[in-house]
This record gives structure tokens, C-alpha cells and sequence, in this order.
């Protein structure tokens, strides 16, 4: 574009650049530079009218041709008004009322030009009132509409918090949920493992020692609510019976279990001195104490 305003000047047949011979048939324009350019977004030539639209470039003509902020002459005294304030400055132009009060003195001795002359500016002034009033009350009916919209989306604000709020109450909700759910599922898992070794008419094993064992040490500071602290002690007791002395190759895990157990809080007092003299026969080999006998 800029090498095509040059080369419209008068006698205007080179680049501006190298000099070189060039001809306006021979200019191709570059549409992707071109496009890129057209896309910026400039601030309006009437901006220090008041406008504050910013528009692409290649939208910039079709803006000022209906900008409201485009400069007018007034009829009246020919100041160059924006056309948004034209209708309020010719309320008060002191030409149009000059023109109005020499037509109103005139009137008697005025030909038939100057009474439609002055019907003319009559007609004009009454137009101009009628159009401020109708954009003062635009302008109102705006600000209620405004003023309702705002009023709605403080509304809907409002819920919007609200709804987080109730969403955040479901999320702790859920997550409490969940970890009541996982509990329960271990309490079953392991109710079905500690039913295993629990049951009194089941005879005790190496494998049934080591499961107690590390039940126990899994929940040392907190029993298990349907755990029995009797059936516990009584599956510890015939574990002891049945293994200590008879079997050597138990004698690690049941030292295991009866350290464990002695460890935990589960038992009474009276339980753990008879766990506690259980585990001295296996650190002290010499010393024998019968389960049973403690038990008194």
C-alpha cells in the first residue's frame, strides 16, 4: 500500500528504497504481511473525542464512518461538534438561537421564504428536544437494565458460592465415606483371617502362630473391637502349650508372638504376667512354668 501511494506521485517510477526502476503493474502485494497488519487492533482517530473503541485495522474505515465521537458542523455557528453532542449543543447554540430571535423579529415584514425559513428552524428545534428526550430516556431505560443485571448476577454469585460451599461439604462427606469403607473391608478381611485363628476347636499350627503374631503387631496399640481379648489369650496359651519345648523349630516364632502380644495393650495385667513368665521359659531354657499354673 505504501509502495503503491508512492508510485502515484507525478514522475515517480523507482523504488523509494533501491532506486530501482519499477512500474505500479509490477507491485504484488504480500496478503500474508498484509493480513498481519490489517489484524492489529489501533485505537480509534477520535480518541481524544472521547471514543474508546479499539478495532482492527483493516475494521478502522468502517468504525469512523459511524463513530458517534466523528466531528459534525454545527448549522448554527459552525463549531465542529461531536456527533454524539450535537443534539445537546444545538439546545444551546447561540447561533441557532440567534436565528430563531432575527426570525421572530422579522416575522411581520418576512416573505413567504422566511416563514418557511423559520418553520424550518422551528421544526429542527423541536426535532433536536425530541431527540434528547428520547435518548435521556434510552439512557434511563439502560441504567435499570443495568442496574437489574447486576442485581442478578449478585444473585447468582451468591449461589454459585453457595454450591461450592455444599460441594466442599460432599467432598469431606466422601472422603469419610471412603475411609469408613476401607475400614470396614479390613475389619472383614481380617475378621475372616482372625476367625481362623481364634476358633477354639482349631488346633494350632506354625502357620496359625505366625498369622496371630502378626495380627497382633498390625493393631499393636489399637484391638480390634471385634477382636475377644479372652479368645486371644486362649489361642496365645495353646499355642504355648502345644509348641514350647516340643517343637524347636517354633521356638523363634513362638518367642515372636508372646514378644509381640506382651508388647501390645490388649491384655489385663493378669494376662501379661502370664505372657511375661511364658517368655522367660524360652529366653531362660532352664526355667519351665506351665500355662496352666499361671492361670490360677
Amino acid at each position: 500500500m505504501c509502495l503503491r501511494t508512492w508510485l502515484a506521485r507525478p514522475a515517480a517510477l523507482t523504488c523509494p528504497e533501491c532506486r530501482a526502476p519499477v512500474s505500479s503493474d509490477a507491485v504484488n502485494p504480500v496478503h500474508a504481511l498484509r493480513n498481519l497488519i490489517g489484524s492489529l487492533e489501533v485505537r480509534c482517530d477520535h480518541a481524544h473525542r472521547g471514543c474508546k473503541a479499539a478495532v482492527r485495522l483493516d475494521l478502522l474505515a468502517g468504525h469512523l464512518s459511524t463513530c458517534d465521537f466523528a466531528p459534525v458542523q454545527c448549522a448554527g455557528c459552525g463549531q465542529a461538534v461531536s456527533k454524539l453532542h450535537l443534539p445537546e449543543h444545538q439546545m444551546d447554540c447561540p447561533g441557532i438561537a440567534a436565528s430563531v430571535n432575527d426570525n421572530d423579529d422579522s416575522a411581520e415584514g418576512s416573505t413567504s421564504d422566511d416563514d418557511d425559513e423559520r418553520d424550518s428552524w422551528e421544526l429542527r428545534l423541536s426535532r433536536t428536544s425530541a431527540g434528547k428526550s428520547a435518548c435521556i430516556g434510552d439512557v434511563l431505560a439502560l441504567m435499570d437494565r443495568i442496574r437489574a443485571l447486576e442485581s442478578r448476577v449478585e444473585r447468582l454469585l451468591g449461589e454459585l458460592r453457595a454450591a461450592r460451599t455444599a460441594n466442599l461439604d460432599l467432598e469431606r462427606e466422601y472422603k469419610q465415606i471412603s475411609e469408613q469403607l476401607r475400614e470396614k473391608r479390613r475389619e472383614i478381611r481380617d475378621l475372616r483371617d482372625v476367625e481362623a485363628f481364634l476358633d477354639r476347636n482349631c488346633s494350632p499350627s506354625p502357620e496359625t502362630m505366625a498369622q496371630l503374631s502378626l495380627f497382633i503387631a498390625r493393631n499393636l496399640l489399637r484391638k480390634p473391637r471385634y477382636v475377644e481379648v479372652g479368645r486371644a489369650f486362649e489361642a496365645i496359651q495353646k499355642c504355648y502349650d502345644r509348641f514350647q519345648g516340643a517343637h524347636p523349630d517354633c521356638e523363634h516364632d513362638m518367642h515372636m508372638l508372646l514378644a509381640t502380644a506382651y508388647a501390645s495393650n490388649w491384655f489385663s495385667p493378669r494376662q501379661r504376667l502370664s505372657i511375661s513368665c511364658w517368655l522367660c521359659t524360652i529366653t531362660r531354657p532352664g526355667m519351665r512354668v506351665g500355662s496352666t499354673l499361671l492361670n490360677r
